[in-house]
């Protein structure tokens, strides 16, 4: 027999891909807000996380990056629905809460990691788990997003700032159609940067209206 075949196990095998995305979804989360809560340093179990979840596994599952390639014409009404709700969410943020109290090196330090960077990454982390467990039933990639951002939510990211859903529920159903309709773009578009944006201006909200603490979370 001459040559070789490489065969990705895990762009065909369906079941290995649904089981992927719900351990992403799930039991990742919770490793790393685990990892992250217990040392100073934090910010080490965030990289690989990111580095990993991201771009590594789009690697894997055999695709490019899905970013700067968008086709508006083709979600022209989920964009002005992104638009609207998200403007509502941010409003919200700012009614409720008043402006953390970080000096100007914190809020640099916040604006890079986790708005410039984090705001890249987290959206790639989630389409890929999108695509991994929505493979067969796309109800379920949306399952397994909404899963990994109230585990991520619920025990990492409420621990340095404030949250709508925690603090006033009945604000819930705005979260989540305001997390919801980027995954409806992908969906359609296959890009994730409309989904990076608005993520990147959310984050820039809550870091400043919720009080986001960097210097809890990096233990200075």
């Amino acid at each position: 027999m001459s040559g070789s075949t490489k065969i990705n196990a895990i762009k065909q095998n369906v079941r290995l891909k649904q089981f992927l995305g719900w351990t992403l979804g799930i039991a990742l989360p919770t490793a790393v807000a685990t990892m992250a809560n217990k040392g100073p340093a934090a910010i080490i179990a965030i990289i690989p996380y990111w580095y990993f979840c991201g771009i590594v596994l789009r690697g894997i599952i055999g695709t490019r990056i899905p970013i700067f390639n968008l086709r508006l014409s083709s979600v022209k009404k989920e964009l002005l629905a992104i638009t609207i709700f998200t403007a509502i969410g941010i409003s919200l943020y700012i009614i409720y809460y008043t402006p953390g109290q970080n000096n100007v090196f914190e809020y640099l330090l916040s604006v890079i990691i986790f708005v410039l960077i984090n705001g890249l990454m987290e959206p790639l982390i989630l389409a890929n788990i999108y695509d991994l467990a929505g493979c067969r039933i796309k109800i379920l990639g949306y399952g397994a997003v909404a899963a990994n951002i109230l585990i991520m939510y619920t025990v990492f990211w409420s621990n340095y700032c404030r949250f709508l859903p925690v603090d006033f529920p009945g604000n819930a159903f705005i979260q989540v159609i305001i997390f919801g309709l980027p995954v409806l773009v992908y969906e359609k578009s296959g890009d994730i940067t409309i989904w990076s944006l608005q993520h990147m201006i959310y984050t820039l909200v809550i870091i400043f209206a919720g009080g986001f603490d960097i210097s809890k979370l990096m233990h200075f």
